[in-house]
């Protein structure tokens, strides 16, 4: 194996709960524009040939891995962005990062300073994935931040600040990390990439017995990203001065400079919830856990490439609820003839030597060893290792492991992975003595191959002689030349409650209860789904001063896991969760149906006014029978349903028609599911009602009739083609094209281009028009881009979305493959600072213009690439264009055939 390196997805622990609820974006409490409007950027479609490539080069010349490609960006609130007023003293800003592929998003803010009332959060659209609130606290200065990884494809970035503080404000965001693998994605294999699942071989740190000594050095251990792209792993290491200073030992050949510890951010208490035996096909799939413990941020302290150690001070504090722990250490040097208490390290049967860390970018594991630890040089994956200078520790893991849970179970042997590396080796005693620098270990490995090289402590101590190169002035401030020293917690915690035992002790109703802990001021009680371990615990009651506590928000017939911890607020100390216990509620079930919202409302096309919705059925969790569904309807945009925007209840089925609409009026709709219990307030049986925001809109239009086609095979008598700049005309060519085999190209130059496509003519558009055409582009991204413009006179153009003579703007004209980026205004690109499509789209996709707003009038349209001065691109082509003329439909006034204006009195 060569070296390793290490990403992951840290957590809270099995209990998965911090002590403070996720903080609301703004978007979700007020007022404020939806997405579709807010100002955002299309990243280009992730080319996964050829980062195999780019990362069997990286693995052969020793680099740590990637797990996201680094996309340069220069958006700033300043030029970038939507900002909208949230009262009369606050502002907001939102801006949206969208990819086609991502498996998650990371941030680098290249400047950022913060003033002291503001307040950023990165999240997913939903809001159910939120980084922050970031605040004036995490200023550093390096003026950077750099953001976790958000598991989504596409990312918000929501600023609220207070109106005043607006000129005080630094932030750019310089770098957007677009992940392919990792952090749970399992998504690992595709293009012939590496799994991010660990062998099945490897053992889950939950496998270790509740009281096994072990536990704590699994709390120093973390894993980290660095510059937004790459990961490795490290540990907590303890000082003689014992102040809990964040010092953090990694490789050397992970990060070896202070630009790469300003970007690194480390994530915490990543370990699987369950214990998988190893060998078992659970054992190597991805794991469970979420990443919602972390620190930005880090300052160079020393490294030394010759043991291969890189020690760094983490910025920031550690909130409580991580749970750290300091790892000891023990530096004895090596003397002749070595062997234990000579610089080697004893591992037994009885005690047990191990390695701590996440094998390929999955949940963290442990590997112990039984056999005693050989000084060595590091020789790669040669084996035996280099003798050298014995600036490494060679170690060989045990052949014949015991599963804790079940010793008379036969299992594999453990190793390390590629994805390990800095990962910390611990002695029988616990104390850390190297870091993992690389080997030939994995599973299925026997003999000499199943083993590791360390970087060893007691070189690293003097290192290359200054304080930049060696950790004794940072480990030992005191100049003690202690040779070992012990881990610490940060806090002395009370003892774990005991005796944890929950009851449904009456309808919807369930009691908890434990035994008083001397040394504890209150309890904490916390909640998961289903029974034990349970998922999604949070914690629902804190400050419970007695030993009992009554959870009244159950439903019946659903199971709940709980557990308990002690707090101490003397130290603000927390202890570990207890056991779980579980119980199964009684009464009724109060479990809204699981729906997912509207798929589709479009305008019926037909004579008759209608807009016809669509929808997934949705699943019942407390109901036996059909779902049935009401439909609300509204003119404004995030609207909130309620019993006056309600149109439409006890809907069967998958689709609704709405024949209660007006011509050319754009509404906007949102579905719910209720079941058949009368538990709760549904419209339809008094059921269960789910509460998703899930919003589409239509306009009501007649059936098309097209005023304008071309598919580009009929020769050019339909275009007008201009600008200037290298190769300056679009042309028809046969290169690439949506439908065979021509199509309009115009090259994306590195000089100051300005490529234009026009209608030779103006085109009569008639109501309810929809505009529809085909292209594709590769341009540099966010530097060079396309846009599509209109002219009422022929003379005067402006952008598809902006007002002309009494055409209205309208941000929501692009109704299908809208803008998705914002063009830089540096280099001189004629279209500077404009929202435009730029990037690479992949191949040809469809785009949907409302042309509603020019119905009556003559128009013009032009398509125009702009660039700028630096770096060319292929360019951009356009294919099939379609105008449909819509048509006005009639009100339903079948009511009234009587020809009197109303129903009989």
């Amino acid at each position: 194996m060569t070296s390793r390196w290490f990403v992951s997805l840290l957590a809270v622990g099995w209990l998965g709960a911090a002590l403070a609820a996720a903080p609301v974006p703004t978007a979700f409490t007020a007022r404020v524009k939806p997405l579709a409007r807010v100002d955002s950027v299309q990243l280009p479609a992730l080319d996964l040939a050829a980062i195999r490539v780019e990362d069997a080069a990286d693995e052969s010349l020793g680099k740590p891995p990637r797990f996201a490609i680094p996309r340069k960006m220069h958006v700033t609130p300043a030029r970038d962005g939507t900002w909208e007023d949230v009262d009369a003293n606050t502002k907001l800003w939102r801006y949206v990062v969208k990819t086609p592929d991502a498996l998650s998003l990371n941030l680098g803010f290249t400047r950022f300073r913060l003033p002291p009332h503001a307040r950023l959060l990165i999240h997913s659209p939903d809001g159910k994935l939120v980084h922050g609130p970031v605040t004036a606290s995490n200023n550093t200065p390096s003026r950077q931040y750099w953001t976790p990884v958000v598991t989504a494809p596409e990312v918000v970035v929501e600023l609220t600040i207070p109106a005043a503080e607006v000129a005080a404000l630094e932030l750019e965001i310089g770098q957007v990390g677009q992940g392919y693998r990792g952090f749970g994605s399992g998504k690992g294999g595709k293009g012939g990439l590496p799994p991010d699942s660990s062998g099945s071989c490897n053992m889950d740190v939950k496998c270790l017995l509740a009281a096994d000594p072990w536990q704590d050095n699994v709390r120093a251990v973390a894993a980290y990203t660095l510059n937004g792209s790459r990961h490795c792993t490290g540990s907590l290491v303890n000082n003689t001065a014992q102040d809990t200073k964040l010092y953090f030992m990694t490789a050397n050949h992970c990060l070896a400079s202070q630009s790469e510890a300003d970007t690194v951010v480390t994530y915490w208490n990543y370990d699987n919830t369950t214990c998988r035996v190893p060998g078992s096909a659970a054992s190597g799939q991805p794991g469970d856990g979420p990443l919602d413990q972390t620190l930005s941020g880090a300052t160079l302290r020393a490294t030394y490439a010759g043991s291969d150690f890189t020690l760094l001070e983490l910025d920031g504090e550690v909130p409580q609820a991580f749970g750290q722990f300091w790892a000891g250490w023990d530096r004895t040097p090596y003397s002749d003839p070595g062997g234990p208490e000579h610089g080697d390290t004893a591992c037994s049967a009885d005690s047990l030597c191990a390695a701590i860390h996440h094998p390929s970018v999955a949940d963290k594991r442990i590997t112990f060893a039984e056999e005693n630890t050989v000084s060595s040089g590091y020789g790669g994956n040669s084996v035996p290792p280099v003798p050298g200078n014995r600036t490494h520790t060679w170690v060989h893991w045990d052949p014949t492991p015991v599963f804790p849970p079940d010793p008379t179970l036969t299992i594999p042997p453990q190793v390390t992975e590629g994805g390990s590396s800095g990962s910390p080796l611990y002695n029988a005693q616990r104390r850390f003595i190297g870091q993992l620098h690389g080997g030939p270990s994995s599973c299925g490995q026997t003999g000499d191959n199943l083993s590791d090289v360390y970087g060893r402590i007691s070189i690293s101590w003097e290192g290359g002689g200054s304080a930049t190169s060696r950790l004794k002035d940072w480990l030992d401030p005191g100049s003690t030349g202690a040779l070992t020293m012990d881990g610490r917690n940060a806090c002395t915690a009370p003892p774990v409650p005991t005796n944890v035992v929950a009851t449904a002790t009456a309808a919807n109703q369930v009691t908890v209860s434990w035994d008083a802990i001397t040394g504890a001021d209150s309890y904490r009680v916390y909640r998961g789904d289903g029974a034990c371990p349970g998922s999604n615990w949070q914690l629902i009651a804190g400050n419970v001063s007695g030993t009992s506590y009554v959870d009244g928000g159950v439903s019946g017939g659903a199971t709940y896991s709980y557990a308990v911890t002690s707090f101490g607020s003397a130290q603000s100390c927390e202890s570990a969760h207890s056991g779980c216990s579980a119980a199964t509620a009684t009464g009724v079930c109060t479990l809204a149906p699981d729906f997912a919202g509207l798929t589709g409302a479009a305008s019926s096309a037909e004579k008759t006014c209608g807009v016809d919705l669509a929808w997934s059925e949705g699943s019942n969790r407390c109901g036996s029978g059909a779902l049935k569904y009401s439909l609300f309807r509204s003119t404004t945009p995030g609207f909130t349903p309620d019993a006056g925007s309600r149109i439409a209840s006890c809907v069967t089925g998958t689709g609704y028609h709405d024949a209660t609409v007006a011509s050319g009026t754009r509404y906007y709709y949102v579905a719910r599911a209720e079941d058949d219990t009368a538990n709760g307030a549904g419209a339809c049986n008094e059921g269960n009602e789910d509460a998703n925001t899930v919003e589409l809109a239509a306009i009501a239009g007649g059936p098309p009739a097209v005023s304008f086609g071309d598919d580009m095979e009929g020769g050019t008598g339909n275009w007008s083609a201009g600008g200037s700049g290298a190769g300056a005309n679009f042309a028809q060519v046969t290169d690439q094209s949506h439908s065979p085999t021509h199509s309009w190209h115009a090259p994306d130059g590195d000089d100051v281009g300005d490529h234009r496509l026009a209608t030779a003519a103006a085109i009569a558009v008639g109501p309810g028009a929809t505009l529809e055409f085909w292209h594709s582009y590769d341009t540099e991204s966010t530097y060079d881009g396309a846009v599509l413009e209109y002219s009422l006179d022929g003379s005067t153009w402006v952008d598809i979305l902006a007002a002309s003579g009494d055409v209205p703007a309208n941000p929501d004209r692009l109704t299908s493959g809208g803008y998705d980026s914002t063009l830089s205004t540096a280099y001189d690109n004629p279209i500077g600072g404009r929202r435009a499509w730029s990037g690479d789209s992949g191949g040809f996709v469809r785009v949907v213009v409302d042309m509603a707003d020019f119905g009556g009038r003559s128009v013009s349209l032009r398509w125009r690439l702009g660039t700028d001065n630096s770096n060319g691109a292929p360019g951009y082509w356009l294919d099939d264009v379609l105008l449909s003329a819509g048509t006005s439909c009639s009100a339903d006034d079948t009511l009234f055939e009587d020809g009197f204006d109303g129903p009989p009195a």
